[in-house]
């Protein structure tokens, strides 16, 4: 499950409105950022332009750099990487008429007051058995419990260093009949049965410098991190798939700029669902390219795309009234049991920056009131078959994170300004005259082999 963070929200931050970046990011990355989703105080910005002055020059030098370096084909050889070739697919886009997207609701999480509220949430997801399983700010080293029909039940977790206990709670990914829950600050990997009960606890064996966007499951004692690690041979990396005992067996997506220190860390930021056809889908956040990584650290292909409504970028934005800024982001991406890769992606509204509101502290910062009413999702739905885009729709909701094979969770508040999840099920309808339907063994014309690198 994504760990909602994808553009810098960091509470304190002072951003550059002529730059489109963070004073801190264009000085150096510093002290990880959660972006909240839904909170009754809204998001907070930033507004103080007398510390950007200096970082224009820098930031329009870097965001060309960037963008050049990060085309669609571009990619960075180590000297101790092996080179391996990737197959690049340009996705069409298939008008499917009589497709249709459904999104039915099934149940809500979170009450106003007793064991079922819940603060901030920013990961859940669902065992086999049924219940949705969440994670919410401030309390961090608990797990909230709800069943099917939406009813608290009792917690897990707790502050400590002791089995079942966590010091910040990071990903929360159910797999089988198992829950694995990772807890980067310990340093710790923990185990669970589907009915909750601690398995065992096993140590992250690596210098963990950040942990990004996402963390992925691939079999019931190895898993896949989007991270950046302080080791001499990993650094520059974005990618690591783990042994069980807890050490990385393979590096790989290296850091096209190899890794410079004042790179925005939105451009490592990967979204990561398991492939059904072997490996791991690996999305990019500020742009269209889902890349698919075997578990060796081989890229096999990358599907892209670059439609006018989603520009690659890297992360910029400006809450601002005098001049806004908001490109799209993606959120996460699952791929279903019948092989088509389902991906959310935030879009602003047209009229986004008319819920930009002072953030009412008197120090000239302004804030997004309602991020629900700012934000729809786009929800593609693509078939690495025959490489294309099948069916599209925009959901007036922001949908925030996928929840088993089929649902997905929306973190909005409720009655009284209360934080609530709305779990929804999603379907899609594809008529027998769909291409999917009538020519499965179609191909899109494979282009332009180019390497990309690992390191083990």
């Amino acid at each position: 499950m994504a760990f909602l963070h994808s553009l810098p929200f960091n509470r304190g931050a002072t951003h550059c409105p002529d730059s489109g970046l963070s004073s801190s990011s264009l000085s150096a990355l510093s002290a990880r950022s959660v972006r909240p989703s839904t909170v009754k105080s809204g998001w907070s910005v930033w507004g103080d332009r007398s510390r950007c002055a200096r970082s224009r020059l820098l930031a329009t030098v870097l965001k060309a750099f960037l963008l050049a370096s990060l085309g669609p084909l571009a990619t960075s050889a180590g000297a101790a990487a092996a080179q391996v070739d990737g197959r690049v697919r340009n996705l069409e886009r298939e008008d499917c008429r009589g497709c249709e997207i459904r999104l039915t609701p099934l149940v809500t999480l979170g009450d106003v007051e007793g064991p079922g509220a819940i603060g901030i949430p920013y990961v859940i997801d669902k065992t086999a058995t049924g219940e949705y399983l969440v994670a919410s700010h401030p309390v961090r080293t608990e797990v909230q419990v709800f069943g099917p029909d939406g009813v608290a039940r009792p917690p897990i977790g707790g502050v400590g260093d002791g089995p079942g206990e966590f010091r910040f709670i990071r990903w929360i990914e159910a797999l089988g009949d198992q829950v694995h829950i990772f807890d980067p600050q310990s340093q710790r990997w923990t185990i669970l049965t589907s009915d909750l009960e601690v398995v065992e606890t096993r140590r992250l064996l690596v210098p963990l410098r950040y942990a990004l966007a996402d963390i992925l499951p691939t079999s019931d004692s190895t898993f896949m991190m989007n991270a950046t690690l302080n080791s001499p041979e990993r650094v520059g990396f974005v990618l690591h798939s783990f042994r069980p005992d807890g050490t990385v067996a393979v590096s790989m997506a290296e850091d096209p700029l190899g890794f410079q220190p004042n790179v925005p860390e939105s451009v490592w930021m990967r979204q990561l669902a398991n492939a059904r056809r072997g490996g791991v889908w690996a999305s990019f956040t500020t742009a269209f390219r889902i890349d698919r990584w075997s578990l060796d650290g081989t890229l096999i292909e990358s599907l892209i795309d670059e439609p006018e409504w989603f520009p690659r970028h890297l992360g910029e934005y400006r809450i601002d009234p005098e001049d806004p800024l908001y490109l799209p982001v993606v959120e996460d991406l699952r791929e279903a049991p019948d092989g088509l890769l389902w991906v959310l992606i935030r879009v602003p509204e047209a009229d986004w920056s008319a819920s930009i509101v002072p953030s009412g502290r008197d120090d000239g910062r302004w804030t997004i009131e309602n991020p629900d009413d700012a934000f729809d999702t786009r929800i593609e739905v693509i078939d690495p078959e025959i490489g294309a885009v099948v069916a599209t729709t925009t959901s007036d909701r922001m949908l925030n994170a996928f929840v088993g094979e089929d649902e997905v969770a929306s973190f909005g508040t409720g009655a009284g300004g209360f934080p609530e999840i709305s779990v929804f099920r999603l379907s899609l309808s594809m008529p027998d005259t769909s291409r999917r339907a009538r020519a499965p063994e179609a191909r899109t014309t494979l282009s332009a082999l180019f390497h990309s690198t690992t390191r083990r």
